[in-house]
């Protein structure tokens, strides 16, 4: 963009004052507008509410909507990005009560210690007719992530690590069906493995337990996106065929009061289907030619499965399989953000979402256990994107993560208790990522 500015000479008369005319004013503003001149809008989408649908995250398009893939330069490109959670903080307003109400015993839980961290790599080719990527991402819970809990309900003590990693494969194939219209498949296969060591103690009898159970799953799905062009908008669709899940646990456990006993359980993989199918739709706008904007809703369907899981009586030294019924009722999610572009090398980026989802679950083998969760979630995210060439540029940002969670839990046996159990808890994630054209 060009810009002229006529001036005139002033003629100096002595020692007078230079006046600031709206002449040096027009001058002042062709200045700034050409430092601050328009660039393309090239966000990355991590920086704007994490959408999916929409908008673009380089060659990590490859873990996202599927039909992207052709949107991107032609050739093969790559993309990285680490997530590390560097702060994370729980409160707890927990009472466990007897049947009759009248008792109550507060519940001391504390989060000790917490390690998580995420690493997304996608590579791209892209011919501009048809597109296949690869990425590595996660079925939606981090990557990788350690804890240490503990727990303090009257004379009961008890602390848990856990240990959890879920490492998720993409393919993707896209293709162009016009120049404005593009679909795409995809298709996912994760591992994801638990562990969780715990060790309680009741002064009461007293007696300890410590035990060690893992809990591993190979999970699968499907998504098909559509993708179409306008002038200065794109709209996104997904739609997710539900996560199916092949499950197997194993555990030990060992018991230590007048008499010790120890016993060690697994069962063969068992097929749960434990994600219901969902929707994603969004839109993406360029507003003016330096600001953009978009925004998107996830609708997940509900779903109903049943989980064998270990139970460990150490009064007789034996494991037991206690089955459970999971309802997982519709979750909705809203995201979306703001990208503005001051020049041609400089995206900044602001965006966040909110999210709600409650299950019920119900187990029932020597007792009867009822327990009903709601999940809301809320969060933002700001990010920078700088290009230092065509075919190079490196995305920083942090984002802000609140969780409130709910649990009413009733125990029915010779007596009767309900858990209420509310927490709250604040992380902090910053990230850093690369993408190149190769």
């Amino acid at each position: 963009m060009r810009y002229s500015v006529e001036t005139d000479r002033p003629v100096r008369r002595g020692a007078a004052t230079p006046r600031f005319t709206p002449r040096h004013l027009a001058l002042l503003a062709a200045c700034l507008l050409a430092v601050f001149r328009a660039g393309p809008l090239f966000a990355s989408a991590v920086s704007m509410g994490r959408v999916e649908s929409v908008s673009s995250d380089y060659a990590l398009d490859s873990v996202r909507n599927p039909a992207l893939l052709t949107g991107r330069s032609v050739g093969v490109s790559f993309s990285l990005i680490a997530i590390y959670r560097p702060m994370f903080l729980d409160t707890d307003n927990s009472v466990l009560r007897t049947a009759s109400s009248i008792i109550a015993y507060p519940i001391n839980s504390s989060n000790s210690s917490y390690t998580a961290a995420q690493l997304f790599a996608g590579f791209l080719w892209n011919s501009g007719e048809s597109a296949f990527g690869v990425g590595v991402g996660s079925t939606g819970k981090g990557q990788y992530m350690e804890s240490r809990d503990d727990l303090t309900v009257g004379q009961y003590l008890s602390t848990t690590h856990t240990t959890s990693v879920n490492p998720a494969l993409y393919l993707s194939y896209s293709l162009r069906l016009s120049g404005r219209d593009s679909v795409g498949i995809q298709a996912m296969s994760a591992y994801s493995n638990t562990v969780d060591r715990q060790r309680e103690f009741n002064s009461s009898v007293p007696q300890v337990t410590r035990s060690e159970t893992s809990a591993s799953a190979l999970v699968t799905a499907v998504t098909a996106g559509f993708r179409h062009r306008m002038d200065r908008a794109e709209i996104g669709v997904m739609l997710r065929s539900g996560q199916l899940a092949a499950e197997w646990i194993t555990a030990s456990a060992e018991y230590f009061a007048a008499s010790s006993t120890r016993d060690d359980y697994s069962h063969p993989a068992r097929l749960m289907y434990i994600q219901g199918p969902g929707l994603v739709a969004g839109v993406n706008a360029v507003i003016t030619d330096s600001l953009g904007a978009c925004m998107e809703m996830e609708i997940t369907a509900p779903v109903v499965f049943r989980r064998k899981m270990p139970a460990f009586i150490g009064t007789v030294g034996f494991y037991f399989d206690e089955f459970h019924r999971y309802r997982r009722d519709t979750a909705v999610t809203l995201r979306g953000g703001l990208e503005f572009s001051p020049n041609s090398w400089t995206n900044l980026n602001l965006g966040g979402g909110v999210a709600y989802g409650n299950g019920k679950s119900k187990g029932e083998v020597f007792d009867s256990r009822r327990i009903e969760q709601g999940i809301f979630t809320c969060y933002a995210t700001l990010g920078m994107d700088y290009r230092f060439t065509e075919r190079m540029a490196v995305i920083v940002g942090v984002s802000y993560i609140m969780t409130r969670t709910s649990i009413e839990m009733m125990i029915y046996d010779s007596t009767p208790f309900k858990f209420d159990i509310d927490t709250k808890t604040n992380a902090i994630d910053v990230y850093l990522g690369v993408s190149l054209g190769l």
